[in-house]
């Protein structure tokens, strides 16, 4: 396998969309990139995790213009585009999808099943030589569609290169920016990319050092690529070994916020939140004492909630809720808002008080990020 930008473009991105509001409730899973034909093939497995039996799975195979995908399907037919299937209660599906022989193709793929509720989905590709022996083979996990992502870049010798495909599911443009951070400190070199709407199923791929050319690439290290988005995309990324190809995590990226409020004796209390998000919206976390915490942030309204539990030493347990509005200090991140406690019987303790808290960008340079 030739390590080039045809060959990382077969990194597959798996995405959850949510479930659809209408009458009819479907779940829709995209799969942006597939490669088949030409020595390529391509496993698509579903598997139901929840035990909801009867749920009807459509798959629909795309040309990267959006147009029909025609393939051959293990067990669905030849020179077909879309097939579907029942999928019962704990099952699951496994098939090959092939191309031509001396050509190919690459596209996207849409998953429909009906119901709701979220499905198992996995995507690998295999490429094989002239006698039919398997060259390569990589697997791809689903990931979750987010604001901002970060891929770990390391190179150890000239052969050594990373590659990411982002995938844009949203049903506006998504303007995505790449940086590239050592040690906290960015490096030369920023690229955008804009990506048209879901209808023309939108997705990019490329080596890092083709998006973030710079001096960077002619040194052996480790950096951290930051990738932050106007609207959410799915991202992967791809280590090629010199020929060989390997799955690398996109983890969404971590944030820490500084928080304080004064209580009711006058005393000034303060702590700190460490969360990722899981989909754009939701948060999951620790606050600075190691207790978990979950909350929301909703970017179309500003809206912050966040909680954790807590037990006293008299036995009397019950919620801490932290709510408030996202805003602006300068070019800080902000949330004020109001804190309060709920105890497990749904009595507010006492009055809410008033809470601050800001964000640290990466790098710990105060104003040196702004909100995406």
């Amino acid at each position: 396998m030739k390590a080039t930008i045809v060959i990382l473009t077969f990194g597959a991105l798996l995405f959850f969309v949510p479930v659809n509001s209408q009458a009819a409730i479907y779940s829709w899973f995209y799969i942006p990139h597939v490669a088949i034909g030409g020595g390529y093939t391509s496993y698509l497995t579903i598997r139901d995790p929840q035990g909801i039996d009867g749920r009807t799975v459509q798959v629909f195979l795309y040309a990267d213009d959006g147009s029909p995908l025609i393939a051959s399907v293990e067990g669905q037919g030849q020179n077909i585009s879309s097939f579907s299937f029942t999928l019962g209660s704990f099952q699951e599906k496994s098939v090959a999808i092939t191309g031509l022989p001396s050509t190919t193709t690459t596209g996207s793929i849409q998953i429909k099943a009906s119901g709701i509720g979220l499905l198992n989905a996995s995507l690998r590709f295999t490429t094989t030589d002239s006698s039919g022996n398997a060259t390569d083979v990589v697997g791809i996990l689903p990931a979750q569609p987010n604001f901002n992502w970060t891929v770990a870049v390391e190179k150890r010798s000239a052969t050594d290169r990373t590659g990411i495909a982002i995938a844009n599911p949203s049903t506006n443009p998504a303007t995505v920016t790449l940086d590239l951070y050592q040690n906290g400190v960015r490096v030369n070199g920023t690229t955008s990319v804009t990506l048209p709407p879901l209808g023309s199923l939108a997705h990019t791929a490329g080596f890092v050092d083709q998006f973030v050319p710079g001096a960077w690439t002619s040194s052996n290290g480790i950096w951290t690529l930051r990738i932050s988005s106007t609207a959410v995309v799915s991202v992967t990324a791809l280590r090629a070994d010199g020929n060989q190809y390997s799955s690398l995590p996109a983890d969404a990226e971590a944030q820490w916020w500084n928080w304080s409020y004064t209580d009711s004796t006058g005393l000034t209390q303060m702590g700190a939140w460490s969360w990722r998000f899981t989909d754009g919206y939701s948060v999951i976390g620790f606050d600075l004492s190691g207790v978990p915490l979950r909350g929301r942030l909703d970017r179309d309204t500003n809206i912050f909630s966040a909680e954790w539990s807590y037990t006293n030493s008299d036995g009397t347990n019950g919620v801490t809720v932290f709510t408030g509005t996202l805003g602006k200090s300068g070019t800080t991140d902000v949330i004020n808002g109001k804190w309060f406690q709920v105890r497990s019987d749904g009595t507010v303790i006492g009055a809410p008080l008033t809470f601050r808290a800001t964000r640290t960008p990466p790098g710990g340079v105060v104003g040196a990020y702004d909100w995406p």
